[in-house]
């Protein structure tokens, strides 16, 4: 997740990122008051094709030693029309100890945007995108039993970026304080003046680490509940424009919540400090 990470656009030639949220994702616009929240992605088919190819690989920790854990490379023909594979020799260790209780139960996905992604071992990768102006998507699912009907009943993660434009601040208003206000000024032909929008489904939880920064967690029925991490940050003046913003979504388990606390601990690894306050007054 070069650069902090980055957050949803769609694509003109890969998977157009709103599928991936099965239809619940609708963008922020101040208009509509309503904020929704991503619930489990629609699985394709078959994401290894002509734009998307996910490669075995063997991947290492930062001491040079081979990790005992699936690995994989993720190329994803881009919206600026050309593949983006990366080269082994500039793929990065793992950097972060995998603690014992957890071998055998991970699996560990790479791409150029978003670095070493850690997801559940059995999972699959059901969409990937990226766009032509920096943002982008990953979206995963625990593989059903025939008794389930409906995709990732027993789990599900996306995730995504994007980097300073409007769609980053309309994935993060309702979530981080200042990007309701960032929108108002920053596009003030655009968007009237207004509350910020309410979240759908409504946070059992929500937390701010820091200006930046949000956890928060949400209930979907029939699947394990959400708990998220959302981030827009740093600030570079004008404080509205160069923010980049990055998101990941995870419905798991409370029996894995050691992976979930592992997932969520390399998702923020790659994320800038927040060195700015909020100038938002909503």
């Amino acid at each position: 997740m070069n650069n902090a990470g980055k957050f949803w656009f769609v694509t003109v030639t890969v998977v157009v990122f709103a599928s991936s949220m099965a239809g619940a994702r609708t963008f922020s616009l101040i208009a509509d008051r309503v904020h929704n929240l991503p619930t489990a992605p629609n699985p394709n088919q078959s994401v290894s094709g002509k734009y998307i190819h996910v490669k075995p690989y063997v991947t290492y920790d930062v001491g040079g030693h081979p990790i005992n854990a699936p690995a994989y490379i993720i190329d994803i023909y881009t919206g600026a029309l050309f593949l983006e594979s990366p080269k082994p020799r500039e793929v990065p260790p793992f950097s972060l100890p995998i603690p014992k209780t957890l071998h055998g139960r991970l699996a560990l996905y790479y791409s150029k945007e978003f670095d070493w992604v850690v997801v559940p071992r059995s999972w699959a990768l059901v969409s990937a995108g990226v766009g032509a102006d920096g943002g982008g998507n990953l979206a995963f699912v625990e593989p059903n039993t025939p008794s389930e009907l409906k995709s990732g009943m027993r789990g599900w993660m996306v995730m995504g970026f994007s980097l300073g434009n409007l769609v980053g601040f309309g994935e993060t208003d309702g979530i981080i304080p200042s990007a309701h206000q960032a929108m108002l000024e920053g596009w003030p032909d655009t968007f009237q003046k207004g509350p910020s929008p309410t979240l759908v489904p409504k946070p059992e939880t929500m937390r701010h680490l820091n200006p930046c920064t949000a956890i928060f967690s949400y209930r979907i029925p029939n699947y394990p509940i959400v708990r998220a991490v959302a981030y827009l940050g740093p600030t570079i003046e004008p404080w509205w424009r160069d923010k980049s913003m990055s998101e990941i979504y995870l419905a798991l388990s409370n029996s894995q919540s050691a992976l979930a606390n592992f997932i969520f601990k390399t998702f923020r690894s790659h994320l800038e400090p927040c060195t700015t306050e909020t100038k938002s007054k909503t």
